[in-house]
């Protein structure tokens, strides 16, 4: 499995409630593309009034079976260029400069929605000791998510190495219904840190749920 997750910011000739809607937009022309069918999972998750250091618009996790590249022919490329332009209209800079690849590491399963905390970690021993001191109990999903080479670097061989765009070594991801649990977590986590950025989640698509 490939999976990406990005922390994006608006085209700035968006306000912020037409970027919504610019962003779903986005969502529903990338997943009528002939190579969603390799897509697994696709959320989009908007912030809420809480997150810092940076001003972020937009979170997203994408995640695809090993075979989304396997296309090298010129209709993959073509493919890649709608997707671009696409972006250009919605987001202040191309995806892949705010994304990183990630290995997923699932310390508790759980379905996506409700609300969601992304915590961006500088270092994955940070992202690992954050997950030590934290009450599971009243969480839904705990991911955490280790950027692509550091995974390989760690030993991870079953991994595939691909370029991201952030500099972070991990993402935790955590989803609760109760946004009071997660804004506790939010203010609790050290600033110099981490980006950390609490948001409700839509979940646009999610393969283990469709029909075969």
């Amino acid at each position: 499995m490939l999976k990406l997750i990005y922390a994006a910011q608006r085209n700035p000739k968006l306000s912020p409630s037409d970027f919504v809607r610019r962003w779903r937009q986005h969502g529903a022309f990338t997943m009528s593309l002939p190579n969603w069918e390799h897509a697994l999972t696709y959320v989009q998750a908007l912030p809420l009034t809480r997150n810092k250091p940076a001003h972020i618009d937009a979170v997203a996790i994408y995640s695809a079976k090993d075979t989304l590249f396997d296309d090298t022919s010129s209709g993959g490329q073509d493919i890649i260029k709608a997707i671009e332009a696409d972006e250009r209209e919605t987001f202040l800079t191309q995806i892949p400069a705010v994304a990183m690849w990630v290995s997923e590491h699932v310390i508790k399963k759980g379905p996506f929605g409700g609300f969601g905390l992304y915590v961006f970690f500088n270092a994955l021993a940070d992202a690992r000791a954050w997950l030590v001191n934290i009450d599971t109990n009243e969480l839904g999903r705990v991911v955490l998510n280790v950027r692509s080479d550091i995974a390989y670097a760690a030993g991870d061989i079953s991994v595939t190495v691909i370029p991201s765009g952030l500099p972070y070594e991990a993402v935790v991801e955590v989803n609760s219904l109760n946004v009071s649990v997660l804004t506790a977590l939010h203010d609790s986590t050290p600033v110099d840190q981490a980006l950390c950025v609490l948001t409700q989640e839509a979940p646009l698509w999610d393969a283990s749920h469709k029909k075969s």
